[in-house]
């Protein structure tokens, strides 16, 4: 993994909205809807977990 990857992987995990989707997704698959339903203040950043 070259150094550039290395950091945008730890910067994509140190977000918290990006670690609880994650964490939702570990227990099985969800709906884009079921994951973004605890943010609903914040689907900006829901959104953005994808990239």
């Amino acid at each position: 993994m070259s150094t550039d990857q290395l950091s945008l992987t730890f910067n994509a995990l140190a977000d918290p909205t990006r670690r609880a989707i994650l964490a939702h997704l570990a227990q099985g698959e969800a709906s884009v809807t079921e994951l973004a339903k605890p943010f609903q203040g914040h689907r900006g950043n829901a959104a953005n977990a994808k990239d």
